[in-house]
């Protein structure tokens, strides 16, 4: 059992410690907790810091409900874990489920290509649809590649 809460600590390394049961951890300003090695951790009360990340990969569904929290964290949006249905189905309600949520990967990379194209003006018009070069109005900007921006130019 670890009880360091109400400390102020912004790094804790658990590393080696693969026998630890129990983690109290809360009102701190940890950033990162990484407890993937203590795959006997049955009780992790991490809440109230400022956890940006958080890796229970490794961790079985054997958390005790009513022995673990990690709320109150408002960075906090991917919880890493091994076993996404187990922690989906079971610890559902450990989230902010606004922001929050459990991945198996949350390096923050997606399979999505930016594409990116330089588009050039093609017309400005004023609400009506007439193309003006006057200003003090509503204008639509209208680009070649078929996107539309909304400016109001006040000289």
């Amino acid at each position: 059992m670890l009880i360091c809460n109400d400390n102020q600590l912004t790094n804790l390394n658990l590393n080696g410690a693969i026998t630890l049961a129990s983690l109290y951890a809360w009102n701190n300003q940890l950033v990162n907790l990484d407890v993937s090695q203590n795959t006997a951790l049955f009780s992790l009360l991490c809440n109230n810091n400022q956890l940006i990340s958080l890796d229970l990969s490794q961790i079985s569904c054997a958390l005790q409900i009513n022995e673990s929290e990690f709320s109150e964290n408002p960075h906090l949006n991917c919880i890493k874990v091994t076993d996404l249905s187990c922690w989906q189905n079971n610890f559902i309600g450990f989230l902010e489920t606004t922001y929050q949520y459990y991945s198996t990967n949350c390096s923050g990379k997606t399979s999505i290509k930016e594409h990116s194209i330089n588009k050039k003006l093609h017309k400005v018009t004023d609400l009506l649809g007439r193309e003006t070069k006057q200003t003090n109005q509503l204008l639509f900007y209208i680009y070649d590649d078929g996107t539309l921006e909304k400016k109001i130019i006040m000289e």
